[in-house]
């Protein structure tokens, strides 16, 4: 008979190449996952995909779609599914207005300080509406960012620039996830639109 430690080793020996495999299979998972849905995105809205040069996760999917200029960076590390998209073609906000994320330095974080006051919050994520009377005399942007798809938050808006971040909900198919949010945005640039006609204030 065979020592039970020499019949160990052996059935070790004998599992190395499958464990091989499966380690490098829960490697590339999300690698995969990240390409699929980024190329599902860029084939249904007719855009053009490239993998980032650094990040193996990260796709960039651009081009022209109903006279918007669209970029759209994706990725799906561990499942967790994120999108930024940027539009340019349409006016976002009044002249003068910005919309952008509050301020939180590393110091602020790591103390557990709130970071620069937000004027809404979506969530945790605070966000901040420039000039300061912005709200006051464009009460209706406030509500706009409530307004936005669970899981959306406004990075940075200004007259001629938009930029969602969006976290879908698991298993959200990409491409509807990414149609959600351009509807939000067109949505956005409406209220926008409808806002400064009622004012009569320049747009």
């Amino acid at each position: 008979m065979f020592p039970a430690g020499i019949i160990v080793l052996a059935a070790l020996l004998a599992l190395g190449p499958a464990i091989a495999l499966a380690r490098r299979s829960r490697r590339e998972a999300p690698v995969l996952r990240a390409e699929r849905r980024a190329r599902e995105v860029a084939s249904g809205l007719r855009l053009s995909a490239r993998r980032d040069p650094e990040i193996p996760t990260t796709w960039h999917v651009e081009g022209e779609m109903d006279g918007l200029s669209v970029r759209i960076a994706m990725g799906s590390p561990r499942e967790v599914d994120w999108l930024v998209l940027n539009l340019r073609g349409r006016r976002w906000l009044p002249e003068g207005v910005r919309v952008r994320l509050a301020h939180r330095s590393v110091f602020e974080w790591r103390d557990g300080l709130p970071g620069e006051p937000a004027d809404v919050s979506v969530g945790n994520v605070g966000i901040v509406i420039e000039p300061k009377d912005a709200l006051r005399k464009w009460p209706f942007l406030g509500a706009q960012v409530e307004r936005l798809p669970h899981g959306t938050w406004p990075e940075e808006i200004d007259r001629e620039h938009l930029r969602f971040r969006a976290y879908p909900a698991p298993d959200t198919a990409p491409l509807l996830a990414l149609r959600e949010l351009v509807a939000a945005a067109l949505a956005w640039a409406e209220a926008v639109e409808a806002a400064s006609t009622r004012s009569g204030k320049p747009r």
